[in-house]
């Protein structure tokens, strides 16, 4: 995002000589981006991101793509609004695509899929060599960046299958013949109610492990605390 702005800025700073802009006009995008071999169109963004955004503050979780289309819009309110709503609602490049586009013709928002449920306590195997360097041994992923060795098991645990864990005095493995869409859901508290799109809860990952974690609802566009 930042060599996307700082390439932008020496594109505008370039043109705001009159003589430069009258000798190469719209062909110094043309011919700059055969010899750097970025396209065109993309090189004009970056000049209209510059333009739109002459100070970037980095701090923002947005990258590129969402810049992209934020520059598009006609004024600094509607920017500082779609800012607010993928920082709050984490709304990628798609999901802001789409909003914005709804908006252009008049339309109500994409309608939500139907969510669908899955299954409790099932987990993928990694192998630990896809986290750090060493020999493959294989873990457990519950999930929240929180992984485990396999509890002992009857069956030969390796990772292309999924597994639910089955609690009887220990904890042992079963494999099921499940899809990867289906794991990745929890039981989780409330332990508290931020405001009306923000909630703090305790996730139940399995294995006696429990996370806590801050949940931003998508979607839910709600006032902040302060708003009267």
């Amino acid at each position: 995002m930042l060599t996307y702005w700082t390439i932008g800025g020496n594109i505008n700073a370039f043109l705001s000589d009159t003589t430069r802009r009258e000798k190469y006009g719209k062909n110094l995008l043309l011919r700059l981006g055969q010899e750097i071999s970025i396209d065109q169109r993309t090189l004009y963004q970056a000049a209209q991101f510059h333009r739109v955004y002459p100070r970037v503050n980095l701090s923002l979780p947005l990258n590129w793509s969402h810049y992209r289309y934020l520059s598009r819009l006609p004024n600094e309110s509607q920017r500082r609004y779609w800012e607010r709503r993928i920082i709050r609602e984490h709304l990628s490049v798609k999901d802001l695509l789409g909003l914005l586009t709804s908006q252009e013709n008049g339309a109500s928002a994409p309608a939500l899929s139907t969510p669908s449920r899955g299954l409790l306590y099932h987990y993928r195997v990694i192998k630990r060599s896809d986290l750090v360097s060493g020999g493959d041994v294989c873990l457990v992923d519950c999930g929240f960046e929180n992984y485990i060795e396999p509890p002992s098991s009857s069956v030969r645990i390796d990772n292309t299958r999924i597994y639910r864990s089955v609690k009887n005095e220990s904890y042992t493995l079963r494999a099921m013949r499940v899809t990867k869409e289906k794991i990745y859901v929890y039981k989780a508290l409330i332990e508290r109610i931020v405001d009306a799109d923000t909630l703090v809860v305790i996730v139940d990952c399995g294995f006696g492990i429990y996370h806590r974690e801050i949940l931003r609802l998508r979607f839910i566009d709600a006032p902040e605390k302060s708003t009267t």
